[in-house]
């Protein structure tokens, strides 16, 4: 059942029974009321309802009690599932920061392998640099080129290799 909304506009506010069936109608609206937002907007009603009863009428008293005496009831439902509504969002909050923690050791492994990886590269590339320039002194002696040619492009390789996984990682 869904909840409408008193139009008070349509309400003959000095008959009696008129107030009377309103009040009803409010009330098994917060006997039903499945949700916060239709709690609320019940809550809402009563209030109205308790303010727009004209004073001087006979027996709007009685009436105004019944409404008063529904508020808090309704008022306390609204409570407990608006805390139900927090507490089940802060499980999903805490299972969520789980995950978080959980994908960040990953990335940071990750970002720990990635690391090595170039580590591994740059001293692959500075290596092959330090033998051609060992080997300067015997392919001068020699007086071959091709030997030493072939060094630095070993190197050049190695530290374009580098090059390329670097950008990789930052495109």
């Amino acid at each position: 059942m869904s909840y409408r909304r008193v139009r008070w506009s349509d309400v003959d506010l000095n008959d009696l029974a008129a107030l009377s069936d309103v009040l009803e109608s409010i009330l098994e609206g917060a006997a039903a009321a499945d949700s916060t937002r239709v709690a609320e907007t019940v809550l809402e009603d009563l209030e109205a309802f308790i303010e727009k009863s004209p004073p001087l009428l006979e027996g709007t008293r009685a009436l105004d009690d019944v409404a008063r005496r529904a508020k808090p009831p309704l008022r306390r439902a609204i409570i407990e599932k608006s805390l139900e509504a927090i507490e089940a969002a802060s499980s999903e909050y805490a299972v969520l920061m789980k995950d978080v923690v959980r994908i960040r050791a990953e990335m940071d492994k990750q970002a720990a392998t990635l690391r090595l990886t170039k580590a591994h590269c740059a001293v692959d590339a500075l290596a092959h640099a330090v033998r051609a320039v060992e080997d300067l002194d015997k392919v001068l002696a020699a007086e071959s080129d091709d030997a030493l040619r072939a060094r630095l492009l070993e190197g050049m390789k190695a530290l374009e290799g580098l090059k390329k996984l670097i950008e990789r990682q930052e495109g």
